[in-house]
C-alpha cells in the first residue's frame, strides 16, 4: 500500500454531520476526503454526483471550444457523456438536465442548427438519445449482459465432473 496515496472517506446521507477527522497510516498522517476520483469519477459524500457532473460539463465545454472537425465532436460526444454514465443511474433530473445541455450543444455544432431552432429533430435525425435514455441503457445492457454470463457460469458449472480413476 502506498502511504502518500491513501485516502479516507466516508459516505453518508445528506443530513448526516460528520465531523473531519484524521488517521495516521503508516507513516503520513490522511484526513477526511470531501470528494473522491476512481477511475475519472468523482464521487462526493452523499453520492450526489454533482462534482463529478460539473467536471464533465465544464470538460465538455471546454473541448468543445477547440474541437474542429465533425468526426471529432461525435467521437467526443459518445466518449465524455457515456464514460462511467451507469454511476449516474438514478440521479435528479436537475443534473441531468446539465449533461443534455451538453449533449444539445454538441447536437447543434454537428448540425449546424441555430440556437433557436428545434433541437429534437436533429437529436433523432442523429439517432442520439437523450442523456438519461442513455443511463438507463448502459444500465440494461452491463445488466443483460451479467445475466447471460451467469447463465452461462450456471450452465457449465452443474455439468458433471468426469471422476478420474487410477
Amino acid at each position: 500500500m502506498n502511504d502518500s496515496k491513501t485516502e479516507i472517506f466516508i459516505f453518508a446521507p445528506p443530513h448526516a454531520k460528520i465531523p473531519n477527522f484524521c488517521i495516521t497510516v503508516g507513516t503520513v498522517a490522511h484526513q477526511s476526503a470531501d470528494y473522491l476520483r476512481n477511475l475519472g469519477v468523482i464521487l462526493d459524500k452523499n453520492l450526489a454526483m454533482d462534482v463529478h457532473i460539473k467536471r464533465v460539463c465544464q470538460l465538455a465545454y471546454f473541448q468543445l471550444r477547440t474541437i474542429l472537425t465533425v468526426k471529432q465532436v461525435h467521437a467526443f460526444d459518445t466518449s465524455r457523456l457515456d464514460y462511467c454514465n451507469s454511476v449516474l443511474y438514478g440521479i435528479p433530473e436537475a443534473s441531468v438536465k446539465k449533461l443534455n445541455l451538453v449533449q444539445i450543444s454538441v447536437a447543434r455544432l454537428v448540425s449546424k442548427t441555430h440556437k433557436y431552432e428545434h433541437i429534437t429533430p436533429v437529436l433523432k435525425a442523429l439517432h442520439w438519445l437523450p442523456v438519461r435514455q442513455r443511463i438507463d441503457l448502459k444500465v440494461l445492457i452491463l445488466t443483460y449482459k451479467e445475466s447471460i454470463s451467469a447463465i452461462i457460469y450456471i450452465k457449465y458449472a452443474s455439468r458433471e465432473q468426469p471422476t478420474v480413476t487410477c
